[in-house]
């Protein structure tokens, strides 16, 4: 089974032709279609020159090569969709149920709101922050849990093919980078995806990534979406 990136690229293609507008900040690239159907995709803190794409080969093995494409295919898939829900993962899953909880990427919202409720995380992330776990350990971990809370950016750095197989509880797929689409749902254990939509044309959305600002900002005006396997 493929990976998500190059399922797709597979089954889609790439046209640069249908993308109206490419803007890359520090934080997030975005890409709106000439539909206006917007997609983004985290950058991990890279700004680069979109439109060498433009000329270029893909190669799936290259880093921003796999980020446009990751944003490119979440505006294909991220709308008009009836399975959506209009839901926080917060609000409709209940986390004291689980007793062994990783965190793949440091969400430091969810961290906090969690904390409250005195649910422990075993959280990794490529950076450094003050509760991560050596990436070391991340395979045991997850052999171990019964849930895993996995970052989309895992989609794009291509981990999250591995990071599935190596899960032994529920999967929540989380971020604005998700693909929005039941593809995802054939991989081990994955039972949520909680994704972005955005308003159609809204160029806000590519303003706010353009000036380097990220999540908190551009999410704002969006809405925040699920897809559950059912």
């Amino acid at each position: 089974m493929s990976e998500p990136i190059e399922y797709f690229f597979n089954k889609i293609g790439f046209d640069f032709v249908e993308i109206k507008r490419i803007v890359s900040g520090k934080r997030y690239l975005g890409v709106m279609l000439n539909n206006g159907q917007i997609g983004v995709c985290a950058t991990f803190g890279n700004s680069f020159d979109v439109n060498f794409v433009k000329n270029s080969n893909i190669d799936l093995n290259n880093f921003e090569h796999r980020v446009i494409l990751n944003a490119y295919y979440n505006a294909k898939l991220n709308y008009q969709n009836p399975d959506f829900i209009m839901a926080d993962m917060l609000d409709i899953i209940d986390f004291k149920k689980f007793k062994n909880i990783v965190m793949i990427g440091y969400f430091r919202p969810i961290v906090e709101k969690l904390d409250k409720y005195s649910i422990k995380l075993n959280v990794f992330d490529f950076r450094d922050t003050e509760i991560s776990l050596p990436i070391s350990e991340q395979k045991k971990y997850l052999s171990q849990s019964d849930a895993t809370i996995l970052t989309a950016t895992s989609l794009f750095n291509n981990t999250f093919k591995d990071i599935c197989e190596n899960s032994s509880g529920d999967i929540f797929v989380l971020g604005p980078s998700a693909l929005m689409s039941r593809y995802l749902f054939q991989f081990n254990n994955v039972k949520y995806i909680f994704g972005s939509v955005f308003t159609k044309f809204d160029d806000n959305v590519l303003d706010i990534i353009e000036n380097n600002l990220g999540t908190r900002h551009f999410l704002k005006i969006g809405e925040k979406v699920v897809l559950v396997n059912v």
